[in-house]
């Protein structure tokens, strides 16, 4: 979380056009770090690849994709930070 004087210097709002087809993906850190038994990290790399693959895709297939990636990457080992996924599609 941030403390309202970090949001104020460190974000800005900013207004997009949205398109159909347009998807956002939101994630908490707990997918770009979770670790494989190396202790190599999922990362943005691989999760824009997920993304990528998946993108014609429902927003529900989209997060399962994610979902399903994260936890194949990291071959069932227990992850010590939440996992959370949302994704938003225009239609």
């Amino acid at each position: 979380g941030l403390d309202a004087a970090a949001f104020a210097t460190h974000l800005e709002e900013v207004a997009l056009r949205r398109e159909s087809g347009d998807v956002f993906l939101l994630i908490s850190d707990g997918i770009t770090e979770a670790a494989d038994g190396a202790g190599q990290q999922f990362g943005m790399e691989r999760l824009s690849e997920v993304l990528r693959a998946h993108a014609e895709h429902s927003a529900r297939e989209i997060r399962e994709a994610v979902m399903d990636a994260a936890d194949a990457f990291s071959a069932g080992l227990e992850q010590l930070d939440d996992m959370t996924v949302l994704v938003v599609k225009i239609l």
